[in-house]
């Protein structure tokens, strides 16, 4: 009697599949300028006049070397730049699967110069690319006189960012970065200087199932199951 329903907790105990998550990582600190490139992406206000630089610095960052950011634009309306690492990326059809991405990044507002009201701040975020599109997601905000800033944008899904995303092992090579924003309701050229360190993009794997393994649901209906025949068998004994 007590036998059957033990059996069918020791059964599903050694059949519980490998649920380990890994996670693969991909940082820089020292922002090669051979490492990234940069691209205006369009935004609704946008300001005119729109232009922005980004390149390596090798001292004053948190600590040392970083990546320097100029925004100018004349107002009203904002400016956004996509700055992506291709030192590295993931291949979900090769890597696997994701669940979903950890960024964090220090970021800096250094100064202004320009006519115009100071905005007083830049906006930093997540960037993801794919297929030859780029997203972004998340926000926070380096203060001017603020100095470096620890900044995390946390648990983004594929559909939380874009429904063009495809984080299942059918999709292609995903490339990661950061993006940086500006914006003034106020007339006239806006110019803001910045910078980003310490930046990482942290991937959390889909957990894997071994081969021959059967799935969680599998594994609670046979669990089920060997419940029932030992009920059974106890109103037979």
């Amino acid at each position: 009697m007590r036998y059957f329903v033990k059996s069918a907790a020791i059964a599903a105990m050694l059949l519980a599949p490998d649920a380990s998550q890994a996670v693969v990582i991909i940082s820089d600190s020292t922002f090669n300028n051979g490492d990234w490139a940069a691209s205006l992406i369009p935004t609704v206000p946008s300001g005119s006049s729109l232009s922005f630089s980004a390149v390596q610095q090798g001292s004053g960052g948190n600590p040392d070397s970083f990546r320097t950011i100029q925004h100018s634009w004349t107002g009203p309306g904002g400016i956004i730049a996509g700055h992506r690492f291709t030192g590295a990326g993931y291949n979900p059809s090769i890597q696997g699967a994701i669940t979903d991405l950890d960024f964090s990044l220090d970021g800096i507002h250094i100064d202004f110069s320009g006519s115009g009201v100071s905005p007083g701040a830049i906006a930093f975020g997540a960037l993801v690319s794919q297929n030859g599109n780029t997203f972004i997601a998340g926000f926070g905000i380096a203060l001017q006189n603020g100095g470096w800033t620890s900044l995390a944008f946390n648990d983004l899904t594929a559909a939380s960012i874009s429904s063009s995303l495809d984080f299942s092992s059918a999709g292609g090579l995903i490339e990661f970065g950061y993006y940086t924003s500006n914006g003034s309701a106020f007339s006239g050229t806006h110019v803001t200087n910045g910078g980003v360190d310490n930046w990482q993009v942290t991937i959390n794997q889909a957990p894997l199932v071994a081969p021959g393994v059967p799935e969680p649901m599998t594994l609670s209906l046979l669990g089920a199951g060997l419940l029932v025949l030992g009920a059974m068998r106890r109103k037979r004994d």
